[in-house]
Parts: structure tokens; C-alpha cells; sequence
């Protein structure tokens, strides 16, 4: 009976349905990070664990250099996505969005080669080792979130699922 009552809310609810799923996930990958954090620390042990945070804060860092233009983004379109005279303006905000985070992660990789090859030495040897793979964690991670956004806005909350569980494991 609560079977056939959960099936029509999720056949006849469709919008509200996936973001209910889409919340669920998200929740479920918090825990997971969570869990995940306790046997990092565990495994790691003191040295390696540390090394890992100074990785992690790099990262972390690094994630603000797109100065919130996903935030504006999501904001101006979801503001306008109804409103038939302002698509050319939306496209617009698409196309500006796209252009400012290319330019984010072509000065972040600029400015990363600048430290690796010129000023090696005043750079701690754990930063300039993993490098490269900071760099990388950051690129996906903007092309991520990016698409999250984006899938958000027009309701594809699914497809967002799958390319926010694509992108799960980060380091």
C-alpha cells in the first residue's frame, strides 16, 4: 500500500520528486565525505595527513579565484530564465560565465607555472611537488561545478547527479 502511495507521488511529482533525489544525494555525499575524512586521518598518520591538508587548503584556496561568477551565474539566470525577452541576455551571461572561468584557470595555470619554474624556492616543497595535480583538481572542479549549475537551472537534476558523482573523488 505505501509502495503504490510513494510510486504515484514520484510519477505525478516529477520536479518536485528530483529534488528531493537531488537533496537525498547530496546529504549522502556529505556522510560519505565524512567518512571519508576519518580514514584519511587514519591512514595517513601525522606527516602524511598534514601534507594532505596543505594540499587540500591550496585547493581550497584556489576555488575562490573565480571571484563567484558561478554565484552571479546562477543568480541573473535563474532570475530571467522565464522571461522570453531576456534570452539574448541570458545567452549572454552564458557565454560571459564561460569566457570569465576560462580566463580563472588560464591565469591560475599561468601563475602555477611562474612558481614552478621561477620561484621554486620560495614555494614549500609539498606544494611545488603536487603541483600538477592541485592544478588539475581545480580545473575539474570549476568545469563541475559549472555544470551543476547549469543542470540546476534547467532542472536536469539527474544529470547533475551524475556529473556531481563523476567528480566524487576528488584527491
Amino acid at each position: 500500500m505505501y509502495l503504490n502511495k510513494i510510486k504515484y507521488f514520484f510519477t505525478n511529482y516529477r520536479s518536485l520528486s528530483d529534488g528531493i533525489f537531488y537533496t537525498a544525494v547530496k546529504y549522502l555525499t556529505l556522510i560519505l565525505g565524512f567518512i571519508k575524512t576519518i580514514l584519511v586521518a587514519k591512514y595517513l598518520g601525522p606527516h602524511l595527513l598534514g601534507i594532505y591538508a596543505l594540499l587540500v587548503l591550496c585547493i581550497e584556496y584556489l576555488y575562490y579565484s573565480n571571484l563567484g561568477v558561478l554565484f552571479s551565474f546562477n543568480r541573473e539566470v535563474s532570475i530571467n530564465l522565464n522571461d522570453e525577452d531576456k534570452k539574448q541576455y541570458i545567452n549572454e551571461i552564458f557565454s560571459n560565465t564561460v569566457s570569465l572561468i576560462f580566463t580563472s584557470i588560464v591565469f591560475v595555470c599561468f601563475c602555477s607555472l611562474l612558481i614552478k619554474y621561477f620561484i621554486e624556492d620560495w614555494i614549500n616543497y609539498d606544494i611545488n611537488r603536487y603541483l600538477y595535480f592541485i592544478i588539475t583538481i581545480y580545473i575539474l572542479n570549476q568545469i563541475k561545478q559549472f555544470l551543476i549549475s547549469y543542470f540546476r537551472l534547467y532542472q536536469k537534476y539527474k544529470k547533475a547527479y551524475r556529473k556531481y558523482k563523476m567528480a566524487l573523488p576528488k584527491i
